[in-house]
């Protein structure tokens, strides 16, 4: 604690003590704050109306879309990654069992296999990957841009809220863009290209 702030809650600590601050107006009352003190003065009542009646602004709205989105794509990057990753164990299984074994064994091994389930050849599952991995791309692509522009109306709605003015000490409920060449390179690292993985 810093020395003002200390002598301050000291002041206020012996103001107390001395009954000071019993007489105050509305002493024991909740304290009312203006829930809308960041909007300009002329939409105040439309905003409580509205409110009153259920209704979310239009900025907090938006806001709110914009963080589900980022939310759902954080979530997509982690699936894809689950998925690259149980190929990539596949094509290792596939690579060590035909390396380390004869004929004899690995013909055994691919028909024991092959009666629990269909198994891919490696062919099959490299471009089982790379089909994945585009595919996944593409979205990642996608998701940002729908959230840019989500931002994009979000920061215009925000302008026509304050009418252009600079409000001391307002909530920022602005959004930076999402940067696509981070989130591709997020997912460039999670979801590695084949010949990378070599």
């Amino acid at each position: 604690m810093k020395a003002i702030e200390w002598i301050a809650e000291q002041r206020i600590l012996e103001a107390i003590e001395q009954g000071k601050l019993d007489d105050l107006p509305g002493k024991g009352k909740p304290v009312e704050l203006d829930q809308d003190w960041h909007l300009p003065p002329e939409v105040r009542l439309a905003y409580r109306i509205l409110r009153n009646a259920g209704f979310v602004p239009p900025v907090l709205s938006l806001r709110k879309e914009i963080e589900d989105e980022v939310n759902g794509l954080r979530q997509y990057l982690a699936l894809v990654e689950r998925y690259a990753a149980q190929y990539r164990r596949e094509m290792s299984a596939e690579d060590q069992s035909s390396s380390s074994a004869d004929g004899f064994v690995a013909a055994f091994l691919t028909r024991r296999r092959s009666a629990a389930r269909r198994t891919r050849t490696p062919e099959e599952l490299r471009d089982a990957y790379e089909a994945l991995r585009q595919r996944a791309r593409a979205e990642v692509r996608n998701r940002v841009r729908r959230v840019n522009e989500r931002i994009r109306a979000l920061h215009d709605e925000w302008l026509r809220e304050t009418y252009r003015r600079e409000l001391a000490g307002a909530v920022d409920l602005t959004r930076r863009s999402l940067s696509e060449e981070e989130f591709l390179a997020e997912f460039d690292r999670r979801v590695p290209p084949l010949d990378e993985l070599s």
